[in-house]
């Protein structure tokens, strides 16, 4: 296979025109940014491609090794192990598609992968920093982690233990064994190991939110998206700058949601009101409708994000996003 500039999915079912290459089902999607000078504009998937069935078990593969990508994917698929094996060819991109950035920005991060094989032999973020990553954050410092390395210095196996692999494999020369031990860790991580139960796992999370709008039943839309999100809200309303002020004095939040249109009271006055503050927090726009030159304005007034409100479902991605960026400037 190609080390191309491509993530691939392999899904292993008949209603889907899966393609084949070197004798193994995958499917794949264009990763590449309007920025690189060698996009060639194939078509961009939507985010619900990507999204996984609620009982599908998704096992992720990350690894620039192109001969270490065919043999896993050959051994799982011999096997008949999973649905679904997503690889990433490097650790920016595992990164993005655990936590929803980039391309898989409307990705539903609720559902993760049973278990994480980590090549440490990463060039553009190395495995050890993915792992460190991945255990510093709630949503996936849960996440069984397997690693493997050629390497024979026993620094990496220390490291790994202690930012809490759950399994370290060292590669043998030999293929062949090398397949067999995949075999083996498969059956195990996907027939044995229970684990934890990603999806249930943030139900009832806490959160508060200053909710900036004058519709009460629009208040109440976020409200009931984020319960739905596995949020359990505390959040107050307000429409106006005395408000907004009052607010501020209230309580501390954890994140700022704010019509785009009000009258008498702007998102631009809201932004202004926060900057004042100097406040370190999640500021997003839902709005009704927005023209692409107010929406470029008011994120470049600070605004963090901005989603509308007949698409309600990109809301918990967008301060799952937020919260981890902010989390991770803090």
């Amino acid at each position: 296979m190609s080390h191309d500039n491509k993530i691939y999915v392999w899904q292993k079912t008949k209603d889907r025109r899966d393609k084949v290459m070197d004798g193994i089902m995958v499917k794949d999607y264009d990763r590449r940014q309007k920025d690189d000078p060698n996009y060639n504009d194939l078509e961009r998937r939507s985010g619900d491609d990507r999204r996984s069935k609620k009982d599908e078990k998704i096992i992720m593969l990350v690894t620039e090794n192109p001969d270490d990508e065919r043999l896993v994917l050959g051994t799982f698929q011999k096997n008949n192990f999973v649905t679904k094996v997503v690889v990433a060819r490097d650790g920016t991109e595992a990164l993005d598609y655990l936590f929803g950035n980039g391309i898989y920005a409307a990705r539903e991060t609720i559902k993760m992968p049973c278990v994480i094989f980590l090549d440490l032999s990463l060039q553009k973020l190395d495995g050890l920093e993915v792992l460190k990553r991945l255990r510093n954050n709630e949503r996936t410092d849960l996440l069984p982690v397997v690693a493997f390395t050629s390497s024979e210095d026993d620094r990496d196996l220390r490291n790994c233990y202690s930012l809490g692999v759950n399994s370290f494999i060292r590669k043998p020369s030999e293929l062949s064994q090398f397949s067999e031990i995949i075999g083996h860790m498969g059956r195990y991580w996907l027939g044995l190991n229970e684990s934890p139960p990603q999806e249930k796992e943030f139900m009832n999370k806490p959160i508060r939110v200053l909710i900036i709008e004058d519709s009460e039943d629009d208040a109440l839309l976020l409200v009931r998206q984020l319960k739905k999100g596995g949020y359990n809200p505390t959040y107050d309303q307000v429409d106006t700058a005395e408000a907004m002020r009052k607010a501020f004095e209230k309580q501390t939040w954890d994140v700022i949601l704010c019509d785009n249109s009000m009258p008498g009271f702007s998102a631009f006055d809201a932004l202004d009101l926060y900057k004042e503050k100097r406040l370190d927090l999640p500021f997003i726009i839902v709005s009704g409708a927005i023209v692409y030159e107010n929406a470029v304005a008011i994120m470049e007034a600070g605004a963090h994000d901005y989603i509308l409100k007949n698409n309600l479902a990109e809301l918990i991605p967008a301060i799952d996003r937020a919260l981890c960026k902010t989390k991770n400037r803090q």
